[in-house]
């Protein structure tokens, strides 16, 4: 599913139109008749229902309209609500309104919002789209907290009012919808912020144009179809050697990294992980993992410098290798980092403690992955380097470093160098504990040395990460999930691509 920013949504419509050759009306009916037959399908049928349409005074408030005219057609007690005067609608929304008294129906001011609620079944916001400055103000701010209120359905067009089509920001008065529907295109910022909680269930009319028009996408949702894409078969006949994966990681303080990011990887698929760290830890990571290759490194705390040419040695037995989970800082080994990021072939991640140490100006020796947090892309990038927004953040970093970066969080972004975009679909609160992070980048070195690309990589192991953790708060609730037990809900979230 293509995402649109705001100003690539309004060039899309004018693009339809003339490919379409189609009036701003026509395309308004469409759009109209749309969101009518939406609620039909999902009320079974509109006959009898009450149904309360709040409208502001562009097109948004036309298409609303043109719904409210539809549905009382087909049998429903129709009330249309106006944030404004009647002289300031829009030549759109006027004509719409217009065809609404033709057909008899009630039309009110700011007023008698509260009135036309109590009364209602189901209410429609056709308040603002894409273009209207936000926090919302006004008539239309009183509104937008009328619907808050409001204890039914609602269905919001295009987008929710009072959310920002670009960022999925709701800065002030924002309607939580129960479904949204949204024309054309889906804008970038229902997948982004507040965006996915408060549209509800998201549905995409296309209107009759074709979504590949749209040349240069904002950005692209990873939804359950592109995950199906993004996975590699695995042939009948197949070898634990052909998914091998290098995991350089750990040190005296932070075994755990280490253990959880060897989990998720064989959790994701891979054959055979291949876990190098200190000596001293390789007893213990032997007993915790025992399916893991435990590789004991000649070195004290954590490996530096001098291990580099056994790692170089390593990694060419492998099929991608992750590297930082559980690291530590110490001078050494950020050293080690730095030669491994320009003298590794392998496709590799770059996670955790790596971060703070890779020089962005050094050109990587294959292909590569970074999954900094938000704390880590600033201490990577300086204080600014989100003023212009996250995805706009991980573009700049995937262009600094001839890398894709998987900047996580809410609604994770994967970004390529070249700009291509996606937006992660999948996630749960309860990723918000230690050790997630490292069972990410497991899973994404996993699905490396299993041959698929980077780029698909990141994005495909960031929504199984998140289908993963949405499986596990199904039968277990918000709280109490352990690094582990998301590493152990992998292949489920796999079983699942295909349903």
């Amino acid at each position: 599913m293509i995402l649109l920013n705001s100003g690539q949504a309004r060039a899309f419509d004018a693009l339809v139109r003339e490919r379409l050759s189609l009036s701003e009306r026509a395309l308004i009916e469409r759009a109209g008749s749309a969101a009518a037959a939406l609620l039909r399908d999902r009320c079974s049928g509109l006959a009898g229902k009450r149904i309360a349409v709040f409208c502001g005074k562009g097109n948004n408030a036309a298409d609303g309209l043109v719904l409210a005219r539809e549905a009382a057609l087909q049998g429903a007690g129709v009330g249309v609500v106006l944030a404004f005067p009647e002289p300031d609608l829009g030549p759109q929304a006027a004509w719409a309104l217009g065809l609404c008294r033709a057909a008899g129906l009630r039309v009110e001011g700011p007023d008698k919002a509260a009135t036309a609620l109590q009364s209602a079944d189901l209410a429609v916001d056709a308040l603002v789209g894409t273009g209207t400055r936000l926090p919302l103000a006004g008539n239309l701010a009183l509104l937008v907290r009328a619907l808050e209120a409001f204890q039914g359905r609602v269905l919001s067009l295009d987008l929710p009012s009072g959310l920002d089509a670009d960022t999925g920001d709701a800065p002030g008065a924002c309607v939580r919808a129960t479904w949204t529907l949204t024309f054309l295109a889906a804008k970038l910022g229902l997948a982004l912020g507040e965006g996915p909680a408060r549209c509800g269930e998201l549905n995409v009319a296309g209107l009759g144009a074709e979504e590949a028009w749209a040349a240069a996408p904002a950005a692209e949702l990873f939804d359950p179809a592109a995950a199906r894409g993004a996975l590699v078969a695995r042939p009948a006949a197949y070898h634990k050697k052909r998914a091998e994966l290098l995991v350089v990681a750990g040190s005296t303080e932070y075994l755990g990294a280490a253990l959880l990011c060897a989990r998720g990887a064989y959790r994701c698929g891979a054959g055979l992980v291949r876990l190098a760290l200190p000596q001293a830890l390789a007893p213990f990571a032997q007993s915790a993992l025992p399916e893991a290759v435990v590789h004991g490194l000649p070195c004290v705390g954590a490996p530096g410098t001098d291990e580099l040419q056994a790692l170089l040695d390593l990694a060419q037995l492998a099929g991608a290798v992750v590297v930082g989970p559980g690291l530590g800082r110490r001078p050494e080994t950020q050293g080690l980092v730095r030669e491994l990021w320009a003298r590794i072939a392998r496709p590799a991640v770059f996670d955790a403690d790596a971060l703070n140490a890779l020089e962005l100006g050094r050109a990587p020796g294959g292909p590569r992955i970074l999954t900094p947090h938000e704390g880590e892309l600033k201490a990577m990038r300086g204080a600014g380097a989100l003023d212009k927004g996250r995805p706009a953040a991980a573009r700049a970093l995937a262009a600094a470093a001839s890398a894709v970066v998987l900047l996580k969080g809410p609604a994770s972004l994967c970004a390529g160098p070249d700009g291509t975009l996606s937006v992660n679909s999948e996630g749960s609160s309860v990723l918000a504990t230690a050790g997630t992070g490292d069972v990410l980048s497991g899973a994404i070195g996993a699905l490396l040395c299993q041959g698929t690309a980077p780029f698909p990589a990141a994005a495909l192991g960031a929504w199984l990460h998140g289908r993963a953790s949405a499986l596990w708060a199904g039968r277990h609730g918000g709280r109490g999930m352990l690094a582990s037990d998301l590493a152990d809900a992998l292949p489920d979230a796999l079983a699942r691509i295909a349903s």
